[in-house]
């Protein structure tokens, strides 16, 4: 029986490059207790702040800079929490990838490349590594990559949705069909004006798929 590896990425519209060093690991801090007492450390480049959390796949908000609404009667103005699109699930063999059925939990920020990484094993079945990055030339513009090896034949399945809070009113989503670079893709879109100043904002994900290969 082969095993397949399975990569793809979340590309959310809302690369870096960068030159390996020696010293690289003393950017980097590493956890694998899951159960330890957790912070999350927000990916941003000035234009979002990306919250990923330490559930598989979660992102707990996002934060968009520049964006302004006013709080209340009081009128005070504050940074509007942006729709999240960042909200993947994997499901293997028909059974969600959550807290409970995975092991070797670990997670690294990595302070040089500005990527947050996760990476486990869920279900006994699949090795998942999965990163997060707010891009740099795309400043309103994040990214999830994702690989999968399959320690035997299973079946996966990966779905994404977005998040809409609830101080927006008029929220609107749709699927829109694309092609880019000879690639069909379909684009799920949102839609919401904000409480007081009827600020628009959007929000677009979707899967971009590498192919399947035997090693």
């Amino acid at each position: 029986m082969k095993a397949r590896i399975s990569c793809f990425f979340l590309l959310v519209f809302f690369f870096v490059q960068m030159v390996k060093g020696e010293d690289d690991t003393l950017w980097q801090l590493h956890t694998s207790d899951i159960n330890a007492p957790y912070v999350g450390a927000p990916m941003a480049n000035g234009g979002i702040g990306i919250l990923p959390w330490k559930e598989p796949f979660s992102v707990r908000q996002v934060i968009l800079n520049h964006v302004f609404d006013t709080d209340g009667p009081q009128g005070v103005s504050r940074v509007l929490k942006g729709i999240n699109p960042f909200l993947m699930s994997m499901d293997v063999d028909g059974k969600e990838v959550n807290t409970e059925c995975i092991t070797n939990w670990k997670q690294c920020v990595d302070m040089k490349e500005a990527t947050h990484s996760s990476s486990f094993r869920a279900a006994g079945k699949v090795d998942v590594g999965y990163s997060i990055c707010a891009l740099r030339n795309m400043p309103y513009a994040g990214l999830i990559r994702v690989d999968v090896k399959a320690l035997s034949d299973v079946s996966l399945k990966v779905a994404a949705r977005m998040d809409i809070p609830q101080e927006y009113s008029q929220p609107t989503q749709r699927f829109r069909k694309m092609r880019a670079d000879d690639t069909q893709m379909y684009m799920l879109q949102s839609y919401a004006v904000s409480a007081h100043r009827q600020q628009k904002v959007s929000a677009s994900s979707a899967f971009i798929f590498r192919q399947l290969y035997t090693p």
